[in-house]
């Protein structure tokens, strides 16, 4: 489970940063400067050391591009790498990556260390206290049932979403009825099937969403690479939590200490991006994303 990291700092310098950028760009994205972290490159092979699959989209709110958040995540190796020098944490010698990484945890070990966080500090009573906050976090997807709006336009795909998330059944039904291609979910007012915990009946980006929903009526995006765009809303969500044991306790530890790290980043990034100056070359970063993603970006589009 993740704790989600604070928004970038406005204090910080993202500039499309000309300086950056030349005509003597190397033809490999990997060896690119992306971005400069107080005048240290960046390069586009440590931006893709981050990239991660994009989330299905679940809500009204698109999910974090996973680029942004590769090179965020990249430029904060860098932030922590320096913060720990500055602290006297040294790291062997060898590839920068590897000593960066080293740095990075020898600084968070730390100062975790110095909060007293790990899975033993935390009482039973704590742990519980997480359990049932986390409760459907951690219970594993059983079944729901899965309904779509099927379009062809992705932009009318996204303005349809808000109206799904509010609409009652009879109101998802006529969204079906108004803006629906595809024939077979139209007969039956959108739905498309009750899915199991290996959702085959619908399509694998469908799928995604309901296993990851946690509550009745969510909805989402999904993008099945035919033209298609699945305005999806899934209901009768049936969860199985764990049940409350030593071995669920000591999972449900590991995960507060999990969380109290990712907490400890955010608050570090938070304190210290606004200390750096941080420039991105966007020229650059487009080109990364594209070859990333298999997407190029609209002219003019950052």
């Amino acid at each position: 489970m993740a704790v989600a990291v604070v928004a970038l700092v406005t204090g910080a310098v993202l500039a499309t940063a000309t300086g950056l950028a030349s005509s003597s760009q190397p033809a490999d994205i990997g060896e690119t400067v992306i971005a400069t972290v107080d005048g240290e490159p960046v390069y586009g092979v440590e931006v893709g050391q981050h990239v991660r699959p994009s989330a299905p989209w679940i809500g009204v709110e698109p999910p974090a591009d996973p680029v942004d958040t590769a090179l965020r995540d990249a430029i904060l190796v860098r932030l922590l790498a320096a913060e720990a020098r500055r602290q006297g944490i040294t790291a062997s010698s060898g590839p920068r990556g590897v000593a960066d990484a080293q740095l990075n945890l020898g600084l968070i070990d730390r100062e975790m260390a110095r909060q007293g966080a790990r899975p033993e500090a935390f009482t039973s009573d704590q742990a519980r206290a997480f359990f049932q906050a986390h409760r459907d976090r951690l219970a594993r997807f059983r079944s729901a049932r899965v309904a779509a709006v099927v379009v062809t336009d992705r932009r009318l795909a996204e303005q349809l979403l808000p109206a799904a998330a509010r609409a009652s059944d009879t109101e998802f039904r006529e969204l079906v009825a108004q803006h629906s291609v595809d024939p077979a979910s139209r007969a039956t007012g959108g739905h498309l099937a009750e899915v199991g915990a290996t959702p085959t009946e619908v399509p694998v980006a469908v799928g995604r969403i309901a296993v990851a929903v946690r509550r009745s009526g969510e909805v989402g995006l999904a993008d099945t690479g035919d033209g298609r765009y699945w305005v999806v809303r899934v209901t009768d969500v049936r969860l199985e939590p764990p049940l409350w044991n030593a071995k669920t306790e000591q999972r449900v530890r590991q995960l507060m200490v999990q969380e109290r790290r990712e907490v400890l980043m955010a608050e570090l990034e938070q304190r210290l991006r606004p200390q750096a100056k941080v420039k991105i070359d966007m020229e650059a970063l487009d080109r990364f994303r594209a070859e990333a993603t298999g997407v190029t970006p609209a002219a003019g589009a950052n």
